[in-house]
């Protein structure tokens, strides 16, 4: 009897256990998204979740008008049910924004969180650091949530991946010191540099899921006093909420924070406004640039075509004269080697000539010497001799002759 009292206590308790670890398994984990508008909610929401549940803005404009909330199951922790919910921002900007839609957000965000919540992640864009905006929403979820909120919160560094390698070195190791000190000056004790994560999305998987599983299977739930005691649907659970001081103070810091984030807002717009007009104007300057552009090479090509034809008829008249040149020169070349050789001809001649009257006036110079030899021997004067009268004439007149032939 013993012994089977005893088997039975032992599969009672193991009964137990597998029960106490089958209701833990499927407990459902919840996170909250918070932070201003623009930082990065939907975006983070998505990465985790690996599907596009929550719509995504690209503008100034808030494009979560209302607290929205999923449920899925991660492949990190397939036997648990992780359900986010995303929040439009307590510095909300939507136009016609008011006190009541305010406050109807807030009840259906505190409902949301009456069976409490594990993770909050506060989103803050990597472009901008701390500023008074963020201060103050991070003291508003204090007033609103309790102090011990920050014990399950936690500070997402988001588009992070917008930046290169360098810059990312430095965000890296410049934020995990920077922001708690910022915050520890602000009586915002609870942050240090292990609850700052970077959302990068080209590192997500090791950079941002696996410490955040860690931190899913290690944060016990917490759950908001005031979501204890509101119930949307009981008009007296409604007035007591709206009673509380906290919620008063509350509602305070929001009109004062709401009213600087409309102005920053306007501001803005105005801003993008002016730079619009001003695009505006440099596209109409850029468009008439273009079209006197446009004008002047139309008629820079009828010019081209026009000087083209031109060129076209000059370089035919400038071949048919290069031409003509070329032919007029050979000609010239031809002519002047003619003459050259007629010439050198003539010189030869000359000089054949030059040696043949030398010749002759050699040989008269012998006939002279031998005629006056001659008279010598017969005692015959020169001048009065008419033998000497007729060799001398006969002499000269066939020395005239035979120079006329050479000469012509």
């Amino acid at each position: 009897m013993k012994s089977k009292s005893k088997i039975t206590h032992i599969l009672l308790y193991i009964f137990l256990i597998c029960f106490r670890n089958f209701i833990s398994c499927n407990e459902e984990v919840t996170v909250v998204l918070l932070g201003r508008t623009g930082s990065g909610k939907s975006s983070l929401g998505n990465k985790i979740a690996q599907a596009n549940l929550f719509e995504v803005g690209h503008s100034l404009e808030s494009k979560t008008s209302s607290t929205v909330s999923k449920t899925f199951t991660l492949k990190e922790t397939p036997s648990n049910k992780i359900k986010i919910i995303d929040t439009p921002g307590f510095a909300d900007n939507r136009q016609g924004m008011s006190t009541a839609d305010l406050l109807s957000d807030i009840l259906v965000f505190l409902k949301e969180l009456e069976n409490g919540f594990n993770v909050g992640i506060y989103c803050l864009p990597v472009k901008t650091r701390i500023d008074a905006h963020d201060i103050h929403e991070i003291e508003l979820l204090s007033l609103l949530l309790g102090q011990d909120v920050f014990k399950h919160t936690f500070i997402a560094v988001t588009q992070v991946n917008t930046f290169g390698k360098t810059e990312k070195a430095k965000v890296y190791e410049r934020y995990p010191l920077e922001l708690p000190e910022i915050l520890f000056d602000h009586n915002l004790k609870e942050f240090g540099p292990r609850k700052v994560l970077f959302a990068d999305f080209d590192n997500f998987s090791e950079g941002f899921m696996k410490p955040f599983i860690q931190i899913l299977k290690t944060t016990p739930s917490y759950v908001p006093k005031i979501s204890k005691d509101i119930d949307p649907k009981d008009p007296e659970s409604i007035k007591k909420f709206l009673a509380a001081p906290e919620v008063q103070e509350f509602m305070k810091k929001y009109e004062t924070l709401l009213e600087a984030q409309r102005k920053e807002l306007k501001q803005m717009h105005s801003v993008i406004a002016k730079q619009q007009a001003e695009n505006e104007k440099l596209v109409a300057k850029s468009l008439e640039e273009q079209e006197m552009h446009k004008r002047r090479m139309e008629s820079l090509n009828e010019k081209i075509s026009g000087l083209g034809a031109e060129k076209k008829d000059l370089e035919r008249e400038f071949r048919a004269y290069r031409d003509e040149e070329a032919k007029r020169l050979e000609s010239l070349s031809f002519s002047l080697k003619h003459q050259e050789e007629k010439t050198s001809n003539y010189e030869k001649q000359l000089i054949d000539k030059d040696n043949q009257i030398q010749a002759i006036a050699n040989q008269m110079d012998e006939l002279e010497k031998a005629r006056q030899a001659a008279m010598r021997n017969y005692g015959v004067d020169d001048d009065s001799d008419d033998f000497g009268s007729f060799i001398k004439g006969v002499v000269t007149k066939v020395a005239t002759v035979v120079i006329d032939r050479l000469l012509f």
